[in-house]
Formats: structure tokens, C-alpha cells, sequence
């Protein structure tokens, strides 16, 4: 089953997604844990047995919106950097979720759209 919000983060920050995820998407904005999709949070995350390409896939299309966990860890992960590319695939939207030392301006590819010669 296909969920609503898909959570692109390093698993080295569940911490910070969980905190996201419980005070924010849940507590604040009354979400249901069955309506996302994050690979570390309990009750959201790839069942034991799941192919996990397959799970990471089908949640990542049929998800109405994608959020980033931008952090050191998520850009110098391969696996984030992988679903990043296929998001931007996607033409879905995304929203960035910026975590000190990260700063806007220093983000980098991931956010700069327009070419500049």
C-alpha cells in the first residue's frame, strides 16, 4: 500500500524524522503513522520480508508530496542521493526540510534550478 507523504532522509538522522514525524506530521497536522512512508520510523517504515527496492519505489511514485531531510549525512549518502534523483523524476512536490549546519545557501544542487553560464 502506497502512502501519502514520502520521507527521503539518511537513516543516520531517524532522530530528527522521528521527532517530524511524531510532533509535526502527527501531532500538529493530524496525520496517520499508515499515511507515511519513512524507512526508520516505526509503523511507517518497510515491512520485514519486503523487497525493499520495490517498497522504496512504489511508495516514492504514488506519494502525493515527498518531504527532504537535508543534512551532512543525507548529502553524503548514495541511497538518499538515489531517491532524490528519482523524485526530481517525478515532478512531485517536494519539501525541503533544511537541519543546521545546512543552510539554504549552501544546499547546493539540490535546490539551484536555473542555469547560469
Amino acid at each position: 500500500m502506497s502512502k501519502k507523504i514520502f520521507i527521503s532522509h539518511s537513516t543516520e538522522d531517524h532522530q530528527i524524522v522521528q521527532y517530524f514525524i511524531d510532533d509535526l506530521l502527527i501531532g500538529a497536522l493530524n496525520f496517520n503513522i499508515t499515511e507515511i512512508f519513512c524507512t526508520s520510523a516505526d509503523g511507517a517504515k518497510i515491512k520485514s520480508g519486503e523487497d525493499w527496492r520495490e517498497s522504496i519505489m512504489e511508495n516514492l511514485s504514488k506519494s502525493s508530496v515527498a518531504v527532504i531531510v537535508i543534512t551532512p549525512n543525507y548529502k553524503s549518502s548514495e541511497m538518499c542521493l538515489n531517491e532524490l534523483g528519482a523524485l526530481w523524476f517525478t515532478k512531485k512536490n517536494i519539501l525541503p526540510l533544511i537541519v543546521e549546519p545546512i543552510k539554504y545557501e549552501t544546499v547546493g544542487v539540490l535546490l539551484t534550478v536555473r542555469q547560469i553560464d
